[in-house]
């Protein structure tokens, strides 16, 4: 299967030396150009499976670019390639994939073999399994309430769990529960195509029952509250603050765990957690992406790390895909990983079947996390 790259590159050099590096790859068809104009016309003409786009260049620069990259009906997949530091780049991220743009990668230049090797194997994880269709919300009209309740009765709608590894021990002692939508028409959809129709019709207290009941029974012993760990997200909201706390004590109350998710995406991150009742703190992937080679972020990393352990927190490193980066969670007291280098989010007989293989080593049984 054909992959077509686009590379938006000003300096010649620097153009022909990334274009021969990803078009080293079989089955890759790479395109090419030097400025934000040509490029955005090549995007409108043909689809493209991945851009890879400089940030610094004369003229419109290349946030100018992924903003108008955004705003095309089917964007594809974007790659930053920079001589900026790493805290602009991760900027440069944060407001690609609020704009709805998935960033498959951060590069620093001078890019090597090694890093367009690893933004190949984050693209490969990235696409679709064959049969099933993108799952972009923009690949299919959004469901109604009716749709979804019938997704939800039927067994459509369903959890798949993301194995969590110990990194002391190197077994699956966790899952996360991520739900899925098995469409009879689009094949497999990520939460994302049908999350904001559930928000609209207020619809989240039926698809929680319904995470708990699948989480529950796929717990071997049918399940205890300190099995069970909920993650709130850094940009949950309820209409009054004294809710989100009042909530977090009551779950913590009656024995369940608390995880502060998305950690470090955010602006009230360390108030949060140090003044809520958290037993797990899940590390974002911005902080985790590049952490061996980028000292900005091993910093950053240590620093997060060292107070988590001080309260006492489990600590989840989230997007983890390549052993460079494991290898540097270890090294700093991550508690657990999961991520692409891992295992990707799996049925629940698929789980189920990666926990067989383990049996053997396995002395306590992986509790489920919800989200």
């Amino acid at each position: 299967m054909t992959q077509r790259v686009l590379i938006l590159e000003d300096q010649p050099f620097q153009r022909g030396f990334l274009a021969n590096l990803f078009g080293s790859h079989a089955g890759v068809q790479v395109d090419a150009c030097e400025d934000v104009d040509a490029a955005i016309a090549l995007c409108a003409c043909q689809p493209y499976d991945l851009v890879v786009s400089d940030l610094l260049m004369p003229g419109q620069d290349g946030i100018q670019f992924i903003q108008a990259l955004a705003a095309q009906p089917r964007p594809p997949r974007l790659a930053v390639v920079s001589a900026a530091p790493r805290r602009m780049m991760t900027s440069a991220r944060l407001m690609a994939e609020s704009l709805g743009l998935d960033v498959v990668g951060l590069l620093p230049k001078p890019v090597a073999a090694a890093d367009v090797d690893a933004l190949f194997e984050a693209l490969a994880q990235a696409r679709p399994a064959a049969g099933e269709a993108p799952t972009r919300a923009a690949a299919a009209p959004e469901p109604d309430a009716s749709q979804l309740r019938q997704a939800m009765a039927d067994g459509s709608l369903t959890a798949w769990f993301q194995p969590k590894k110990s990194l002391q021990s190197g077994r699956v002692v966790a899952a996360e529960a991520l739900v899925r939508w098995r469409h009879p028409q689009l094949g497999t959809l990520a939460a994302g195509s049908f999350l904001p129709a559930i928000c609209r019709y207020g619809l989240e207290g039926d698809l929680l029952r319904m995470m708990l009941k699948a989480s529950i029974s796929a717990l071997a012993n049918g399940g205890t509250p300190g099995e069970l760990c909920f993650e709130l997200m850094e940009n949950s909201t309820t209409r009054h603050v004294s809710d989100f706390y009042a909530g977090a004590c009551r779950l913590r109350m009656k024995g369940f765990g608390l995880a502060q998710d998305d950690f470090g995406q955010g602006l009230s991150s360390v108030h949060n957690l140090v003044n809520t009742p958290f037993t797990e703190v899940k590390i974002d992937r911005a902080l985790v992406s590049g952490c061996a080679r980028d000292p900005a972020l091993h910093l950053t990393l240590s620093t997060v790390i060292a107070l988590a352990n001080q309260l006492g927190l489990t600590i989840v490193a989230e997007g983890v895909e390549s052993d460079a980066d494991l290898a540097a969670l270890r090294q700093l007291g991550c508690s657990q990983v999961q991520g692409f280098l891992i295992s990707q989010a799996l049925p629940s007989d698929e789980f189920t079947r990666l926990l067989d293989e383990e049996a053997p080593q396995l002395d306590e049984s992986p509790r489920a996390a919800l989200r």
